[in-house]
This record gives structure tokens, C-alpha cells and sequence, in this order.
């Protein structure tokens, strides 16, 4: 296994771990933001974002998604914001439909472009921060992982309860 395929493999599974999960929720949890972290909803459009831009970053194609849209849930958000943008998000349906064709999407490059994986990102802005579009693709391919954990921690639905300081906890480890 090569390292596009390894990231395609990781991108496929964390894919389908945030879909079965978000098909767990209710829809109040489902749109609910948490004291500690974002909704399942503003979570998806956030991966449907950086699933749409990897994309572009490697083909120079542009965005088949709502880029108006994903562009506020980039990820710069205060929970306060997280919880006001609930007003421009489409219906839950359309939410995990965006986030499923992107993550086809994301794959699709992958296997087209697996072989370009030490090539320069579009954007001169992303170089800075990003010298191959391998390197995207690793970000990518944990990000929706990271985002299980900070779901699992804040919705009980997903085997999390909602965290609440110990009573006498002081900071201490030991």
C-alpha cells in the first residue's frame, strides 16, 4: 500500500465512522451545539469544506459544493458562532448528502491523482504551510478521527456523556 492509498483508506473509513455516527443522533443532537464542541451538522460541513479544498488544492478543479457555504464553517468559529450559524445550514439530509458526495469526491482524486502525491498545492498561499499536496492529504486523512473524539466527548448518543468537572478535581494528575 502506497501513501495515497493508505490516506484514501483512512479518509474512506473515517468517512463512513462520522456518517454512522451522525445517523445516530436525533436531530435536536444532531443540530445541537455543545458547551465543549461544535454540532454534528456544523462538523460535517467543516470536513465537506477541507474534503472540497484538498480536492481543489490537488486538481485545481473547482468546488462541485456550496463554497459560499462551507466557507463559514472553516473552522475560526467561537462556540457563539458555531451556534448562530444554525440559521444558514441546509436540512440534515442535505447536510450528510454534501458531506457523502465530497467525500466520494475526495476519494475519486486519490485514486486519479495518487501518483502526483509529491506535487506543488494550487494555491501559493497553501505552499507555505503545505510543500505537497501528500502532505493535504495527510492532514486530511485524521481530521474526521479528531473530530469522533471531540464528538464522542460531547454527545451522550455516541457513548459520551457531557463532561462536567469532577467534583474536587484541582488540576492534579496525581
Amino acid at each position: 500500500m502506497n501513501a495515497s492509498q493508505l490516506a484514501a483508506s483512512l479518509i474512506r473509513r473515517g468517512g463512513r465512522t462520522v456518517i454512522a455516527a451522525a445517523h445516530q443522533l436525533e436531530d435536536e443532537e444532531f443540530f445541537e451545539t455543545a458547551k465543549t464542541g461544535p454540532s454534528m451538522a456544523w462538523t460535517l460541513l467543516h470536513l465537506c469544506g477541507q474534503l472540497e479544498w484538498a480536492v481543489q488544492q490537488t486538481t485545481g478543479a473547482k468546488s462541485r459544493a456550496d463554497v459560499d457555504l462551507l466557507e463559514r464553517f472553516k473552522g475560526e468559529d467561537t462556540l457563539e458562532q458555531a451556534a448562530e450559524l444554525r440559521g444558514i445550514m441546509p436540512e440534515r439530509l442535505e447536510i450528510v448528502a454534501m458531506y457523502e458526495q465530497s467525500l466520494e469526491r475526495a476519494l475519486g482524486t486519490l485514486e486519479s491523482h495518487g501518483s502526483k502525491w509529491e506535487t506543488d498545492p494550487q494555491s501559493e498561499s497553501v505552499k507555505q504551510a503545505f510543500a505537497t499536496t501528500g502532505e493535504i492529504w495527510q492532514t486530511v486523512s485524521w481530521h474526521a478521527f479528531w473530530h469522533l473524539g471531540q464528538l464522542s466527548a460531547t454527545q451522550p448518543a455516541l457513548g459520551g456523556s457531557r463532561y462536567t468537572q469532577p467534583g474536587g478535581f484541582l488540576g492534579q494528575l496525581c
